[in-house]
């Protein structure tokens, strides 16, 4: 069963992917930033901080990466709980009978049709 607890955090997931996308951005561009004064001023500080600000922008984007979007998780959650379902196995059942007795109703009228055409 869907609880609100699920249904929420379904909705969240787009959410916390885009954070995970904004947060690797600016860390990123903040460690390519260090990376260049340091080079441009020789300093081993800003050069570490570039280096720890690009490696920490990394983990975020791995995250977010392996986070579902609202619509996957939705299609994760309800494919399996719709294939597995009697009401699914029913609906096929049904179809085929219908097929069955289409055919059937079918080949009566063609053989009427036929016959009547001899007369």
């Amino acid at each position: 069963m869907i609880t609100a607890w699920d249904v929420y955090w379904i909705t969240r997931l787009d959410s916390i992917s885009n954070l995970c996308i904004i947060i690797t951005a600016i860390a990123m561009l903040s460690g390519g930033a260090a990376w260049f004064f340091g080079a441009m001023e020789d300093e081993d500080e800003w050069k570490k901080a570039g280096k720890r600000a690009v490696i920490f922008g990394f983990l975020p984007l791995l995250i977010a990466t392996f986070v579902p979007s609202s619509r996957e998780y939705a299609a994760m959650y309800l494919i399996p709980k719709m294939a597995n379902s009697e009401s699914a196995k029913n609906i096929a059942d049904a179809t085929d009978n219908a097929t069955l007795l289409l055919k059937n109703k079918m080949a009566e009228w063609v053989k009427d049709t036929l016959t009547e055409k001899k007369k």
